[in-house]
């Protein structure tokens, strides 16, 4: 019953795991938005819009000025919690 129990705790451990890694299917998780009618991509992770769809689907110059951008913002982010960290301690 011990082996049992303890088995268990561990199944419910990597149970809450798995699932805090997945990320939902909430529509405010989303990543990027294709909008073909208004011809537009947008970045929600950083807030880029590009006002190409076509050059940005088809072409990795397209991709390109985005992919500038969010590595910018991905600095920024990882220097905030930096600070953040450094001025808790």
């Amino acid at each position: 019953r011990l082996f049992a129990l303890q088995l268990e705790e561990q199944m419910k451990e990597l149970s809450d795991q798995r699932t805090s890694q997945i990320a939902g299917s909430l529509r405010s998780e989303k990543i990027r938005t294709y909008n073909f009618p208004q011809n537009r991509v947008t970045d929600h992770r950083c807030g880029v819009s590009v006002f190409d769809v076509e050059n940005f689907v088809g072409n990795a110059s397209g991709l390109g000025g985005v992919l500038d951008q969010l590595e910018e913002w991905h600095r920024n982010e990882l220097v905030e919690t930096l600070w953040t960290s450094r001025s808790s301690n």
